[in-house]
């Protein structure tokens, strides 16, 4: 009896610990869904009252117009105009058969949810997986204040950030086709996630490789469909044209990408070659598929090696891709805010701790000053993004290369 006694009050304790996790999960959860929630119905509730406002969904309706009437897609002018592939174009066109309010609902739902269908797939099936189930709404929260102005303004990068998520998250699951499937949807709205898929036919030979050849071959052929053969393969040449002509280095300082180059050449005044930061372009490719190579060789853990892969690779399209303005930092957030959580739930070493909240305070400085100082753009400011990729480099390189932090971050999660 009285063992039964002294047992009692440590097991009401254990139950009240494990009672508030559950609770702190529960509000975290509901708290995630209702700020998405209620974004996503506010954005479809302006487009209801002001079908009309100014956002990219009206250009890329425009330019589906212009594919069903068989008229140029594409134009030299920088900065300007059409940029995505020709199925891209396919897909809008389809849309304009709607009522511009519904094509911009469409395309709103089209963007949050692949964008939180990325998130979900890989915290519960890709590489973040080991993160306990109530942090998963700290991460939703976080991704929320850097994806809204995507979503407002109707940009493609939650599309394709989206997309290369399920793509990661279905390789981890070792669902190949599934992942080449997804990853070809992000290369025919932007080329450059392409550098994913060679990343995993690096990792996956054997299972990836052809898939991959497959569908982007698939998804070349599709436009052939639905129009003439020689205005579609005249789109092709002028959207390869046009995208090898935009030399977005030149690009005045206004409309410049945030990037390497802006932080190096335009703030830090470092006399440097085109031909030179190409090569750091390179270079910093052929890095990352050292790491992934090395990581592959070593039979990482899939939690390492993807995870290594997932935040090299969206570092790289941002600070070093061909297309860093401030909404396209977007790609960068899901990892940042992945590494901000996981630093802390997992128990990993101070300076990654450090590091990771570096990271992110600083990108959403970068979007809390469009929101509220937008005119506000001294040069010192716009470089808090390309900034923020360098302290987060940092953080990957000293999470993912040193085996004592998964070693942590095991014993933590059997904990």
């Amino acid at each position: 009896m009285s063992t039964e006694n002294q047992k009692e009050p440590l097991e009401r304790v254990v139950e009240l610990l494990v009672w508030k996790r559950l609770t702190l999960g529960m509000i975290l959860s509901w708290g995630a869904i209702l700020a998405w929630a209620g974004a996503i119905i506010g954005l479809a509730g302006r487009a209801i009252l002001n079908p009309d406002r100014a956002t990219n969904t009206a250009r890329f309706l425009r330019a589906g117009n212009d594919w069903i009437n068989a008229e140029p897609l594409y134009i030299y002018t920088p900065n300007k105009g059409f940029v995505y592939s020709p199925l891209a174009a396919v897909c809008y066109a389809a849309t304009t058969y709607l009522p511009t309010i519904l094509a911009n609902i469409f395309w709103i739902l089209v963007s949050a949810g692949l964008l939180l269908s990325g998130l979900w797939l890989m915290l519960n099936k890709g590489p973040f997986r080991n993160l306990p189930q109530r942090f998963h709404g700290i991460v939703y929260l976080l991704v929320f204040p850097l994806s809204l102005g995507n979503l407002d303004s109707a940009q493609a990068n939650p599309i394709v950030i989206g997309f290369v998520m399920l793509a990661i998250g279905a390789a981890a699951m070792e669902r190949w086709t599934f992942a080449a499937v997804a990853l070809t949807g992000a290369v025919y709205w932007k080329v450059y996630p392409l550098a994913v898929g060679m990343l995993l036919v690096l990792v996956a030979p054997k299972k990836f490789s052809w898939r991959l050849v497959l569908f982007v071959v698939i998804g070349a052929l599709l436009p052939f469909l639905f129009q003439k053969t020689d205005y579609v393969s005249g789109q092709y040449w002028l959207w390869y044209d046009t995208r090898v002509s935009d030399n977005r280095l030149s690009y005045s300082l206004d409309v410049a990408p945030l990037d390497l180059w802006f932080l190096l050449v335009r703030f830090g005044e470092l006399p440097m070659s085109n031909l030179v930061y190409r090569v750091i372009q390179l270079a910093a490719a052929g890095g990352i598929a050292v790491v992934c190579l090395y990581g592959a060789w070593k039979q990482w853990a899939t939690e390492r090696l993807l995870g290594a892969l997932f935040c090299l690779v969206c570092i790289w399209m941002t600070l070093l891709g061909p297309a860093s303005e401030l909404h396209a930092w977007l790609l960068l957030a899901p990892a940042a805010a992945f590494a901000f959580v996981e630093s802390f739930a997992l128990k990993t070493s101070k300076p990654l701790r450090v590091l990771s909240a570096i990271a992110y305070i600083l990108l959403l400085l970068a979007i809390l000053r469009v929101g509220f100082i937008p005119k506000y753009k001294e040069l010192w400011i716009l470089t808090l993004q390309p900034i923020a990729a360098i302290f987060f480099l940092a953080y990957t390189l000293l999470r993912y290369l040193p085996s004592r932090e998964w070693t942590v971050s095991r014993d933590a999660v059997a904990s």
